[in-house]
């Protein structure tokens, strides 16, 4: 900054630039600071719900394989329930 006879500060002076610059420097720091935070939490948020997700298809997949086996027992049950004696050829 200069100083001037009639105001004491010149704003265009090279002082004044240098401070404009380290404001724009900050400005644009804190909204890069701002704009990566939101995407942080956003791909947070997108992590749950793809291990939500993913937990949802397991347990479908674990139900659908316990059916499968209670169906396999189930045939079983009726075919000794059906017959006095059970061969191994039935």
């Amino acid at each position: 900054m200069r100083i001037s006879a009639s105001t004491g500060f010149e704003p265009d002076g090279p002082g004044a630039r240098r401070l404009g610059a380290w404001f724009l420097l900050g400005l644009m720091l804190a909204g890069t600071i701002v704009i990566w935070r939101h995407e942080f939490d956003q791909l947070q948020v997108m992590k749950v719900q793809r291990v939500d997700s993913d937990i949802r298809e397991l347990r479908r997949n674990f139900e659908r394989q316990i059916e499968a086996y209670l169906d396999g027992l189930r045939a079983a049950r009726g075919l000794f329930a059906a017959s006095l004696t059970v061969e191994r050829q039935e």
